[in-house]
């Protein structure tokens, strides 16, 4: 099991990134969540269903990624939904004079940061960044269960919100073909051929865009490999992971504390609003409306073919 710990203001966490330090080693990565039951899954995970246990049709549901097996999982198609993300954004790009991604992984970073859901898990080098997001969005009088069951850790305490943390040389020294952390700007092809394949890798993001750059921004990539889990769900992971749980009667005081610093949402997110995201979010919305019709419209057939067999 990973190592976990309880902080209740910045003094604490200040001495627990002190001990992931020495515990993992420098240039570290962190991710903040919003509460701590979440497990590490990229965005495209959310509408991954199961339809099949043990070769059996079932009625289609959330993929559980922590069950370790039986399960046939079925995802939206990442190709699409870049495109569909791609046309609205190019025109939104071009008429505000902004730089459009240079490639099929720019597409992708960019895309990720902009709300699509992808094969892709952010992360920060900055941990004050991971602060942030851990807190932000949380009511503490009315705290945050809104997402599907299948996403979240029950032996996880669920009135926390909590920061992982990762040394990302030692994740990639996992996959044999991989000896350090790859960088988007000279690996940009590499990085795509081993998310054909790879369970997950860490890579550098290309910080050519003020959102990416702000947040010191970087990624695991979860690969297209028949194994998928999340990322803290693996024992050979467990041990390059450090979770630090903060609850959410804390964040009131921590919000303050952040504020010091420059930890606002205007300067997090320095673009804001350059963007119409809700409109953009209408366009791929249709990709994974369609997903899960298909879905079910397959379950059906194949219940249907049962019955008159």
């Amino acid at each position: 099991m990973y190592k976990s710990f309880y902080v209740e203001n910045c003094n604490q966490l200040i001495r627990r990134l002190m001990y992931a330090q020495n515990k993992l080693g420098t240039d570290l990565w962190y991710r903040g969540q919003n509460q701590a039951c979440f497990t590490l899954i990229p965005g495209i995970y959310r509408y991954a269903l199961t339809t099949h246990i043990h070769g059996n049709p079932v009625r289609p549901r959330l993929a559980n990624f922590r069950s370790g097996g039986g399960e046939f999982i079925r995802f939206p198609d990442q190709t699409q939904l870049l495109n569909s993300f791609k046309n609205i954004w190019a025109k939104e790009l071009s008429a505000l004079h902004y730089q459009k991604p240079g490639n099929d992984l720019e597409w992708l970073q960019f895309a990720q940061h902009y709300g699509l859901p992808t094969y892709l898990l952010d992360w920060t080098t900055d941990p004050l960044v991971a602060l942030f997001f851990a807190i932000d969005g949380v009511n503490t009088n009315k705290p945050l269960y809104s997402l599907d069951e299948e996403e979240k850790d029950e032996s996880e305490p669920r009135d926390c919100c909590s920061i992982w943390i990762i040394n990302p040389k030692s994740v990639n020294k996992v996959i044999p073909e991989i000896n350090d952390v790859l960088d988007a700007n000279k690996d940009s092809k590499k990085i795509l051929r081993l998310m054909k394949n790879e369970i997950f890798f860490c890579f550098t993001a290309s910080k050519n865009n003020p959102r990416v750059s702000r947040q010191s921004g970087n990624f695991v990539a979860f690969g297209g490999s028949p194994y998928r889990w999340s990322m803290d769900f693996l024992t050979l992971m467990q041990k390059e992971i450090i979770k630090i749980n903060i609850p959410y009667t804390a964040i009131p005081k921590i919000r303050e504390e952040l504020k010091i610093f420059g930890q606002t949402s205007p300067n997090i997110y320095p673009d804001k609003q350059m963007f119409n995201e809700d409109k953009v979010k209408l366009a791929y919305q249709k990709v994974l409306n369609d997903f899960t019709e298909t879905i079910e419209k397959n379950y059906q057939e194949e219940k249907n073919m049962d019955l008159y067999s």
